[in-house]
């Protein structure tokens, strides 16, 4: 071993290793060896063995070896040992260093794998070659793990059948990966849909907010999720719920986008329907005509997709003629024409299906059989293709028609199917809530079958009190099934409460009275327990049923109106808010200001009025716009909400003009205060996304005196205090001086 800790591999056939330090050239290795933080090895060419290296190659190769075998370039070098060898056997034609990649297996048997640099060099006339380098096991494991992951993410990603499409699109917006479930979603191969994209989006403003979006989110911003409205390949639409993050490089620029794509085209149909359902049901409950919930119903179904039209047939079973319900969107020639058409089963889709009970879809009607008698008419018009669904009875009867209308040639997907379904169930529902209210004066069947039907809750009462019978909607509403109200009381088993939530005793139960002593009770606002505790508030109409002449029980029905009450809480809200800054409005400031100069007449609490008007907001508008210039009054009114205390009042009384009540202040000094700390907050810039604007203001200060009559003048002092403010050059304030 030498001073350095290393063997002494000199021999007669190797250069000793002092000559490193005794020659110019020997001088040079010895400092590269000490100084550089590579790996540096020296190989004897002829030899082909390990003559030196430095201790960093020491402590990671464990080289050189006492064993002189096991310096052999042969016995450490793993691969490619080929490519090492040809620079031995080159050694003598000196030049450029190379670079290659190499695996070598260190004292312990570990594999190593190192990216060298070759160079070739005489020293005493000995042929060397001197690798220089540095360890990359530790990369190349991370990189292979990453690899390997990013094989596993995305096989486990092609794996997901259901309607997810994850993709990554790049800042030129062309896609680097779309996963192939994108055929499931939209008919596209991955490759097809990056040609067509745009042609997929529709013209829906949908798009043009998620447009932004995309935009936004490639300049670093990360946008919540938004909605795009796609057509599939086969023309149908579908809704994508989309979330885009950006993934940015470690200098922080945008590289990509990582995006999810979720079809939600289901639930927004449902959606859809589900609101022209309640509208129907709205309607019916009002007793508006069967053709006007119709229409809504057919337009409730036509906003599902472009180029549908939609109609609704009534099916006069003896006479076998149908009549429109609901055909304002064909062509007016054509419903004129087919309007109380005797029909039988090989007559038209929409005949076809009244005479059957089944389902028909006609994908050619110029083609189809059914549609000869009415092709030359069906040319004159956009329709091409129709779907009739029949519209059955609670009693399996047929009851009309419910068919869909298409502009070009085409056959229904299932999720189509299941719409014209749910569709035809609908009109099924209102068809026949009509029929049972006309005959509801002639059977007590007809009775029973609307109050099954009925979306308003039903029970009866004994002369105990007792629930007798219930229907679907009351017990569905109530979370009971029907079986387990009957026999309980309402101010029992439900506790019939008052709106404040107080439950009735028996005896003052107006249910109780209305079954027991034939008295009829109305409330409109009292309040029901359900299975799960929870309250349900109701109104409700309790009607004694008498027999000749004698009490005997009552029906009550109720509804729900939590939406009602959300209604009115918003409206009383609205009220006395303004809509925009969500600040009290002039009226909440007038109550406001009588109840604080109460207040000061009776000793308890002094106040000041600050009245506050912007100096530079119609600039604002006229230079910015309207929204800008909303967007600056909410500013303006979350900086000064800000600096007030909570028993402080805070309005916007209209325009550009505001007003505060300052609560419980000792003398003029601490209101003054509070103005100059407002105009210094105005003063400041407002940051409105990317535009920067100043708005000042002037305000007038009034404080009451026992001589004050009333709110009113108070208020027109503060503002001929704000006027003095304006006309004193703005951006201060003036304290009201009855002088």
């Amino acid at each position: 071993m030498d001073s350095t800790g290393h063997e002494d591999l000199s021999n007669e056939e190797s250069i000793p290793a002092q000559v490193f330090s005794t020659t110019a050239e020997g001088q040079l290795v010895s400092a590269l060896m000490a100084c550089t933080c590579d790996l540096v090895l020296i190989i004897d060419a002829e030899q082909r063995s390990l003559l030196a290296c430095n201790d960093r190659a020491t402590k990671r190769l464990g080289l050189p070896s006492d064993d002189p075998a096991a310096n052999q370039v042969s016995a450490w070098l793993l691969e490619p040992e080929a490519d090492v060898l040809s620079h031995l056997d080159a050694s003598r034609s000196p030049g450029p260093p190379d670079e290659i990649n190499v695996r070598c297996r260190n004292a312990m048997g570990a594999v190593i794998d190192l990216r060298l640099r070759l160079m070739s060099l005489t020293l005493d006339g000995r042929q060397l070659l001197l690798l220089m380098g540095e360890d990359q096991t530790e990369r190349n494991r991370a990189q292979a793990a990453l690899v390997q992951r990013e094989a596993h993410f995305r096989s486990l990603v092609e794996s997901i059948e259901t309607g997810y499409i994850f993709y990554r699109q790049l800042p030129d917006r062309s896609f680097a990966y779309i996963s192939p479930t994108i055929e499931q979603v939209l008919g596209y191969s991955t490759n097809a849909f990056a040609g067509i994209r745009q042609e997929a989006m529709t013209d829906n403003p949908l798009n043009q907010a998620a447009e932004e979006a995309t935009i936004a989110a490639l300049a670093g911003a990360r946008q919540p999720p938004f909605e795009v409205e796609m057509k599939h390949r086969s023309g149908a639409l579908r809704r994508l719920r989309i979330s885009e993050y950006p993934v940015f490089d470690v200098s922080g620029q945008v590289t990509a986008l990582q995006g999810i794509a979720q079809d939600v085209t289901e639930a927004w149909r449902n959606r859809l329907l589900l609101d022209a359902r309640n509208q129907v049901l709205e309607q019916l409950t009002q007793d508006q005509p069967l053709e006007q919930a119709m229409e809504t119903l057919t337009r409730g179904i036509e906003s599902l997709e472009p180029g549908m039209y939609c109609s609704v047939l009534r099916f006069d079973a003896q006479e076998r003629r149908l009549f429109g319900l609901a055909v304002s969107s064909l062509p007016s020639f054509y419903s004129e024409a087919i309007e109380g058409i005797q029909v039988h089963a090989e007559l038209g889709s929409c005949g076809a299906a009244a005479c059957t009970g089944k389902r028909v879809i006609v994908a050619d009607v110029l083609t189809h059989p059914y549609s000869a008698p009415f092709r030359n008419l069906m040319a004159q018009t956009r329709l091409r293709a129709c779907w009739s669904e029949p519209i059955i009875g609670n009693r399996g009867e047929v009851l009309g028609t419910l068919a869909m209308y298409f502009d070009e040639m085409r056959e229904p997907s299932e999720s189509e199917l299941s719409v014209i379904a749910s569709a035809a169930d609908l009109a099924a529902v209102a068809i026949q809530h009509r029929r049972d209210a006309e005959a509801l004066a002639f059977a007590e069947e007809r009775s029973r079958l609307l109050l099954e039907s009925s979306i308003e809750g039903i029970f009866g009462l004994d002369l105990e009190g007792r629930i007798s019978f219930t229907n679907p909607a009351a017990a569905a509403m109530l979370g009971y099934p029907a079986a387990e109200l009957l026999g309980e009381t309402p101010h029992g088993l439900l506790r019939h409460a008052r709106d404040d939530g107080t439950a009735f005793e028996e005896q003052a139960c107006p249910l109780h009275a209305a079954a027991t002593r034939g008295i009829g009770r109305h409330g409109s606002h009292t309040l029901l327990r359900r299975q799960d505790g929870s309250q349900l508030p109701i109104e409700y109409q309790a009607a004694p049923i008498r027999h000749g002449g004698q009490a005997d029980g009552a029906v009550v029905s109720f509804h729900d109106i939590s939406e009602r009450l959300e209604h009115e809480r918003q409206i009383a809200y609205l009220a006395f808010h303004d809509a925009l800054t969500g600040l009290a409005n002039r009226r909440l400031v007038s109550d406001q200001l009588a109840r604080a100069l109460s207040l000061y007449r009776r000793g308890i609490e002094h106040f000041a009025l600050h009245l506050m008007d912007l100096d530079a907001f119609k600039e604002v508008n006229d230079r910015h716009g309207h929204p800008t210039g909303d967007r600056l009054l909410c500013a303006i009114a979350d900086r000064v909400k800000g600096m007030l205390r909570e028993s402080d009042v805070f309005a916007r009384l209209g325009g550009d003009e505001f007003a505060v009540i300052q609560i419980g202040i000792q003398e003029a000094s601490d209101a003054e205060r509070l103005a100059t700390r407002i105009l210094e907050a105005m003063g400041r810039e407002f940051e409105l996304g990317a535009l920067s604007v100043r708005s000042g203001s002037s305000i007038g200060i009034t404080l009451p005196d026992p001589g004050l009559e009333d709110a009113a003048e108070l208020t027109k002092r503060a503002d001929a205090a704000l006027y003095q403010a304006k006309d004193a050059g703005r951006g201060v304030f003036i304290l009201f001086n009855p002088d």
